[in-house]
């Protein structure tokens, strides 16, 4: 195979993710309800592409994006907004974890998101908040 055969192959490889990247850096529309969406596609484009034959010369790369991808991908373990933008937004609710979400982790989501409203709550509750009850 010829270096611009190898190149061609990174080519296209890389194509799926900088079209990801695009649709993430929207500066007029929220995006963190894409996240999940985007890296289980980019996940699932380059595992096939481990198993096409013609891209072998990159599986090597392919094998550390993907590595890389997953400890991405289990970062946003640490944060709670990506879950909370799925609940909150009515188009998807929790429709979409439950889809491709283990329950372990569903449940962990959960407990999470329960917390964090629970101290937006306690934080700006009105009816507790004299100075949002009374008038100016």
């Amino acid at each position: 195979m010829e270096e611009w055969d190898i190149i061609i192959l990174a080519y296209n490889c890389l194509k799926i993710p900088a079209s990801i990247h695009g649709s993430l850096s929207a500066e007029k529309v929220p995006t963190a309800t894409k996240v999940y969406p985007h890296l289980e596609h980019l996940q699932i484009e380059w595992e096939g592409l481990q198993y096409n034959v013609e891209y072998e010369p990159v599986h090597h790369a392919l094998d550390a994006g993907l590595k890389n991808m997953k400890k991405w991908y289990r970062s946003t373990d640490k944060t709670s907004i990506y879950l909370i933008t799925h609940v909150i937004d009515p188009t998807l609710k929790m429709e979409y974890i439950k889809a491709v979400w283990d329950e372990k982790s569903i449940d962990r989501g959960q407990k999470r998101l329960k917390k964090v409203f629970l101290e937006y709550k306690a934080k700006y509750d009105a009816s507790k908040n004299n100075s949002f009850s009374q008038a100016p």
